[in-house]
């Protein structure tokens, strides 16, 4: 984390924490269904709490749905039921 910017984390922290890619939380972004991201100096974004969230809402569906989360953290599965 930038010391700099406290209490934001980088995309990579996202996608260890849900198990998502990368691609899925930056296309979320650009359709609206989690905030804008700030961004560094160098155009790196940053998520913060707000983002979390945001995030947590969107998935809140697909844990109540029974999907289970594969090895790769690209793809889902539906749990047998």
């Amino acid at each position: 984390m930038n010391p700099t910017l406290p209490n934001l984390f980088a995309i990579g922290r996202l996608t260890q924490r849900y198990g998502l890619c990368a691609q899925t939380i930056r296309n979320w972004e650009r359709q609206g269904m989690i905030p804008p991201t700030l961004r560094t100096a160098g155009g790196h974004r940053r998520y913060n709490l707000d983002h979390v969230r945001a995030i947590d809402a969107l998935l809140l569906p697909v844990e109540t749905a029974a999907i289970q989360y594969t090895d790769s953290p690209c793809q889902v599965r539906f749990a047998q039921a």
